[in-house]
């Protein structure tokens, strides 16, 4: 079960005098929707920082073990020629890599050995390939639209095609940080829609 708590948290910069931040607490778990506004650099994503153990706090405790986390960062740039479908099944490098192997068995000779399609099975594979298919359509796009390469996206579908990448791992914990970010006025409203309906399941170990 998730369940982080925050106890008087607090943070500076090396090079500045003042702090950032003094004195935060609070708690998630596993039924958190927690939103989190400020200004332009008032530290929403240097406290995105140290839930991530990406830097250390100053004073205060961060309690709970942490969980498996997905980090979708403010800005999305995919600068890769590599297609969604792709893309999506590196969130899973291990099967990534017997899909791969399969891919070149059958381009190969016919006698070439086949245990990687046993590999595949025990590991999930299929499983996993009707996942991104199932979690794909719920982002509002076809089974066609897989082939497309990344780099001819635009920010908004790049930022689905991250999320969707984030989700399959099935964390314990998403932090999003400015996901409207480069998201036009039906994005955005499917994005409210899409977190509010959003169960993740906390607390579920990560698929090996």
């Amino acid at each position: 079960m998730l369940e982080i708590s925050i106890h008087h948290l607090q943070y500076r910069y090396p090079n500045q005098s003042q702090n950032l931040f003094t004195d935060i607490s609070f708690s998630i778990n596993a039924q958190s929707k927690i939103g989190l506004l400020g200004n332009n650099g008032c530290g929403k994503s240097t406290l995105f920082a140290l839930l991530r153990g990406k830097i250390l706090p100053n004073a205060g405790q961060i309690i709970g073990t942490m969980p498996q986390i997905a980090y979708l960062p403010q800005e999305i740039s995919l600068q890769t020629e590599q297609s969604v479908a792709d893309y999506l099944w590196q969130s899973r490098p291990e099967l990534a890599n017997l899909q791969r192997q399969i891919i070149e068995l059958e381009a190969g000779p016919a006698m070439a050995d086949t245990s990687v399609y046993d590999d595949f099975l025990i590991a999930g594979g299929y499983e996993f390939a009707a996942k991104i298919a199932k979690n794909w359509l719920k982002f509002g796009f076809t089974q066609a639209e897989l082939s497309r390469s990344i780099k001819e996206l635009s920010g908004g579908e790049q930022t689905k095609v991250a999320l969707c990448a984030l989700l399959l791992t099935e964390p314990a914990l998403l932090l999003l940080d400015e996901p409207s970010n480069h998201l036009d006025g039906p994005s955005l409203i499917w994005l409210e829609h899409y977190l509010l309906n959003l169960t993740i399941p906390y607390g579920k170990p990560p698929l090996k």
